[in-house]
């Protein structure tokens, strides 16, 4: 597996990514797997998943922004919940702008995952959460155990 080392810049604010099993002529209909890793992790969490993946799709990892070579912007603002499912969205769409995405996402990347496929659906074609609790069920379980 070739992996490139990628950037795109979103909102102005630079993001890192990985990339392997670009689409040619040939493969123009290979599907796109995004990976969005937890905290505090980076792209290569994703490694053995990106290699299994490569033959038969379009991989991406990128670090999430404030992480390893993605920038970190200085306003704690940028990070919270509903800004990053919005930054995250835009970021699909640059990267692949003419089909759904399958979004595999893990901890904190499953907390941006689960809003982001809920209130940006055209972008999801399949979410596949690794141990992150759904959103309702977690504020649920919250409220209870204060």
């Amino acid at each position: 597996m070739k992996l490139e080392h990628k950037n795109i810049l979103v909102d102005n604010v630079n993001i890192h990514y990985v990339e392997s099993g670009q689409s040619t002529d040939e493969t123009a209909l290979r599907p796109t797997i995004i990976f969005l890793h937890g905290f505090p992790e980076y792209w290569g969490t994703w490694s053995a998943q990106l290699n299994f993946f490569s033959p038969h799709y379009r991989v991406i990892a990128p670090d999430l922004p404030g992480y390893n070579l993605s920038d970190k912007p200085d306003d704690v603002s940028f990070y919270a919940v509903p800004n990053l499912i919005g930054f995250m969205a835009r970021f699909i769409a640059a990267i692949s702008p003419t089909q759904p995405v399958i979004l595999v996402a893990h901890d904190w990347g499953g907390a941006i995952a689960w809003p982001l496929a809920a209130f940006h659906a055209q972008l999801i074609s399949k979410l596949i959460i690794v141990n992150a609790a759904h959103p309702s069920t977690f504020t649920r379980k919250m409220i209870i155990a204060i």
